[in-house]
């Protein structure tokens, strides 16, 4: 499990599991809640035009 993690950690360019989830949300969520968008029960955001 650490070498995946590791081979995630690389590939993204952050060091720690905080690191990643703070990339995660910073590249995915915060962009579309930032125009006004609500994620579904899923945790996603419903697709342009949906």
């Amino acid at each position: 499990m650490q070498d995946h993690l590791k081979s995630i950690f690389a590939k993204t360019g952050v060091r720690t599991r905080r690191e990643l989830v703070s990339r995660i949300f910073v590249d995915h969520y915060e962009p579309h809640l930032k125009v006004g968008a609500t994620p579904t029960s899923s945790g996603y955001f419903p697709a342009a035009g949906d």
